[in-house]
């Protein structure tokens, strides 16, 4: 799994729990003790792009282009009567030319264009209505419609103080194990999903590409102590 990783100081993580309640694991290797904790997250998407095509042909590709572009000037009109943050780009475009009556292309033939184009706002909540705006003004066909969080690194800052207060006490737990005390923290690492991983997975579960729902990430945190000591008698 691809996962976006951060170096973060143990002491600068605020300690508020959150998420589901995750088991971490720990071991030692004698000198040091490594352990991991997970968090769950949910956030609820505050953007969304919906990807629709465009398809013309026209005498000339720059027939097909000016008739395009006024196609995609109403269909962002459309848009932001709905949503009046929306924005319509184009991501791509395809050119292809017609034959004429014996096969051959002539400077008669029609010049076909296919143009993909998305459509985004932070309103996901009125994506159903933009679906229904965007193909009664025009769209020729839709594509998929893809839920994001705008700001993710937020969310994974609360996931990483979750997930660190657990790693921390599987440390503790591993530490009182073995009889030893916890020497200077060495190094935190925190990983969480990313949206490639987040999309792979919500497939994998069948959630519809199209579903407006909570999205729920995955955070973990992995710490490394020194041992410092050995408890005594008194200490145990």
């Amino acid at each position: 799994m691809k996962a976006i990783f951060l170096f973060i100081a143990i002491s600068l993580l605020p300690t508020t729990a959150i998420g589901q309640d995750q088991t971490g694991v720990g071991h030692s290797n004698g000198t040091e003790i490594v352990a991991t904790g997970d968090s769950w997250i949910r956030v609820l998407p505050d953007r969304v792009v919906i990807d629709i095509v465009l398809d013309e042909s026209g005498t000339s590709a720059s027939e097909s282009d000016k008739t395009l572009e006024k196609r995609r000037t109403k269909l962002e009109s459309a848009a932001r009567a709905v949503a009046d943050d929306a924005k319509v780009f184009v991501r791509s475009s395809e050119y292809s030319s017609g034959t004429g009556r014996a096969g051959a292309v002539t400077p008669q033939s029609p010049v076909r264009i296919v143009r993909y184009l998305g459509v985004e706002t932070g309103r996901p909540e009125r994506t159903s209505q933009l679906i229904d705006a965007l193909l009664s003004n025009g769209a020729s066909s839709l594509v998929t419609t893809t839920f994001m969080v705008r700001d993710r690194e937020a969310a994974i800052a609360q996931g990483a103080a979750d997930a660190a207060k657990k790693a921390r006490a599987q440390a503790e737990a591993v530490a009182r194990t073995l009889g030893v005390v916890l020497g200077p923290l060495v190094a935190t690492a925190v990983a969480a999903d990313d949206e490639a991983s987040l999309l792979i997975r919500e497939k994998q579960e069948g959630v519809p590409p199209a579903d407006f729902r909570d999205q729920e990430i995955k955070v973990t945190a992995s710490v490394r102590y020194e041992i410092a000591r050995n408890l005594n008698a008194a200490d145990r």
